[in-house]
């Protein structure tokens, strides 16, 4: 009878073990505020490259000089359903998901910050994700407004709404985190990148709307199919360690 229970035993042992092993391959943190003194991580996003000269199909050509097409972003409002760090600490995959961060102005010198605890350790292989997701409200995910000047110098408004299912994955350096510093994962849009592979014709035959351009899901869908595609390999990541305390920037 003892043999037979220990038998039992180790059978079960050989079930269970596996399963808790395979749990703990995967650790996943939330944005829950933590009241400690223990590490944060924060993400934030905003833009640069505002202009972008467009090429031109057959450039006009004025005492000697080219004439050049292009767009300046002056405004822009983010609305992030979520940012998600990915990364290897002990060989183990880590997951951190922060929850959303609305009505982030893309142009202001201090971005708004969203932010979890994490973990104090060596992370390596890191991709931090900015997740949207289509709305039916007005907290779409991109809407960027500017100017566009062609070639004969008369400018002409321009607005750009993205709202859309997209994520924009970037990849970042491997860090260190201890307990006396926290870390800011900052993703930056180059701008400049939203119109690669536009140029100046495709703008100035865009249909206009009360005299601007129009570029979302159901005006000058070919310019807003492409720009949706730019805009999930635009980013990039810049991770900082930061005092405790210290005011994003």
């Amino acid at each position: 009878m003892k043999n037979s229970q220990s038998l039992l035993k180790t059978i079960l042992t050989l079930f269970v073990l596996p399963g808790i092993i395979l749990f703990s391959g995967c650790k996943k943190n939330s944005a829950t505020p933590d009241a400690g003194t223990s590490p944060k991580i924060a993400f934030g996003i905003k833009s640069d490259n505002f202009t972008t000269n467009l090429t031109a199909v057959g450039p006009k050509q004025t005492v000697g000089i080219f004439a050049v097409s292009a767009i300046t972003w002056t405004s822009g409002v983010a609305n992030v359903s979520k940012f998600k760090f990915e990364a290897k600490k002990a060989n183990f995959k880590m997951e951190i998901e922060t929850t959303q961060l609305l009505n982030v102005d893309l142009f202001s010198l201090t971005p708004a910050l969203t932010g979890a605890s994490i973990d104090t350790g060596t992370y390596k292989e890191i991709e931090v994700k900015v997740m949207f997701t289509k709305s039916a409200t007005a907290a779409i995910p991109l809407t960027l407004k500017g100017t566009y000047t062609p070639a004969s110098g008369t400018a002409v408004p321009v607005e750009l709404y993205v709202n859309d299912e997209l994520t924009i994955k970037v990849e970042a350096e491997n860090v260190v985190i201890d307990n006396t510093k926290n870390v800011q994962s900052m993703i930056s849009l180059h701008l400049n990148e939203f119109l690669t592979g536009i140029n100046s014709a495709a703008l100035d035959l865009a249909t206009k709307t009360d005299g601007k351009i129009v570029i979302s899901s159901s005006s000058n869908i070919d310019l807003y199919n492409k720009i949706k595609f730019n805009v999930s390999n635009s980013g990039d990541s810049k991770m900082e360690k930061k005092e405790k305390g210290e005011k994003a920037g």
